[in-house]
């Protein structure tokens, strides 16, 4: 097949995704969401281009040399994928490139997400869009728009959280460090017990268990409400976004190689996978239980 005449270096052209090679040496070895960034390069288009380089192989046009996530979104989403194209270079400097761009990436921290959440909102765009923005559920950006209620305190703490992204939840916790889930359980709060509630928390190294308990009691001895009242429909969302996001674990985890999940399993005892399947059984059972009510009503 007769490829497309490529440009010069440095200009951001169109490609068809079904001829760009992917790069065999690719570092990366598990996709996740690709549905999800399919979605947000759909309502946004694709902000960052590929980077390709050229390939003398008739079926394809160019190499991929990083942006396989891109990549994959716009062949399922049926979409031209925009790229750059680098100078020539052998495999062994387009495996360093790659191996650069998928690891140096910094993520960012929970205080940098929700500013761009309520960006986008302070813009007019729906929690939908947002979500579809993201790739993430309507859930998640509750979640993240729901923290510009806390203390100014808090949030420079969980700016610090963002420093320690390498290190286990846990193991910040056990340092009295914050982290997104003990920050979503003082968002309830008035501002005034936020910052008493986060000291006690850390300086005590709660587990997250510890601290929901703790936070509760907090709550009711001084007769402030936790949450709020929701009407039956507020109530149908909320059960719709918990299946929504239970669904996006499980698909997590389907979607790993098989490779991956038989070490997974592997690395837990009988008691533990016995329960773990009997948990899931269970929770089978009353999702179609809960089904079959909604079915019916």
């Amino acid at each position: 097949m007769q490829g497309i005449p490529l440009p010069a270096t440095d200009c951001v052209i169109e490609l068809q995704p079904k001829r760009v090679k992917p790069f065999a040496r690719q570092p990366r070895k598990r996709f996740r969401g690709i549905g999800k960034l399919a979605d947000s390069i759909r309502v946004v288009g694709q902000v960052t281009p590929i980077i390709v380089a050229r390939c003398t192989e008739g079926d394809y046009d160019a190499e991929l040399v990083d942006g396989e996530r891109r990549l994959r979104a716009c062949l399922l989403g049926k979409m031209p994928v925009r790229a750059v194209m680098e100078g020539d270079g052998d495999d062994a400097q387009r495996y360093v490139r790659s191996v650069a761009a998928n690891f140096c990436r910094q993520p960012h921290d929970a205080v940098e997400i929700m500013e761009a959440v309520l960006a986008l909102k302070e813009s007019g765009r729906t929690i939908a869009d947002i979500a579809s923005v993201f790739g993430k559920t309507a859930t998640w950006v509750h979640q993240y728009a729901s923290l510009q209620r806390l203390h100014p305190e808090v949030l420079e703490q969980l700016k610090v959280a963002g420093d320690e992204a390498k290190v286990s939840k846990a193991e910040r916790r056990r340092r009295g460090r914050m982290t997104l889930s003990l920050a979503l359980l003082l968002v309830p709060l008035p501002q005034r017990m936020q910052v008493r509630a986060m000291r006690r928390i850390m300086r005590r190294s709660m587990s997250l268990s510890e601290a929901r308990t703790f936070v509760h009691r907090q709550a009711v001895s001084e007769g402030v409400p936790v949450g709020k009242r929701m009407s039956p429909h507020e109530r149908f969302r909320a059960v719709s976004a918990a299946v929504e996001n239970c669904h996006h674990v499980v698909e997590r985890y389907l979607r790993m190689p098989g490779v991956q999940i038989h070490s997974l399993v592997r690395g837990a005892t009988p008691d533990e996978r016995r329960r773990t399947s009997g948990q899931l059984e269970s929770l089978c059972e009353s999702l179609l239980m809960l089904a079959d009510e909604i079915h019916k009503t």
